[in-house]
């Protein structure tokens, strides 16, 4: 789900800007989640960066268990849920992404983005599964 930017996410972020401050950034993409979009900004603070969003970038769409709490969906979906954190490329849902669709996704833009920025340094926002891909 799009939730916002915890204070730990915001902390985070800032300290971020401050490490990376003095990289030379070509490009910003992330992913188009408000707390992606937001991470992105406080990263490029007041430098003149393009900042681009890509859908490709979004976290893996866990179909039926958006918006459930890991407690909830432990109890209506054992299985699945054990395959998910145990064997996540064994995981199958019926609604929503598996790994392999993430993976085929966000590789593939990772691709386009290097070819479009060769020799460029790029930063990228986005989401625990999508850069795990990565």
């Amino acid at each position: 789900m799009d939730s916002p930017l915890t204070s730990l996410g915001l902390a985070q972020a800032e300290s971020l800007s401050i490490l990376l401050r003095k990289e030379n950034l070509n490009a910003i993409y992330t992913s188009p989640s408000p707390r992606a979009v937001k991470t992105a900004e406080i990263i490029r603070g007041d430098r003149e960066i393009p900042l681009f969003k890509s859908e490709n970038l979004y976290e893996i769409d866990l179909g039926s268990w958006e918006g459930h709490s890991q407690s909830d969906i432990e109890k209506s979906d054992p299985v699945q849920f054990k395959t998910f954190w145990a064997n996540p490329e064994r995981y199958r849902p019926k609604q929503g992404e598996n790994f392999y669709d993430v993976k085929k996704r966000a590789l593939s833009f990772f691709s386009r983005i290097v070819d479009t920025h060769p020799d460029q340094n790029i930063l990228i926002v986005s989401h625990a599964v999508v850069l795990n891909c990565f």
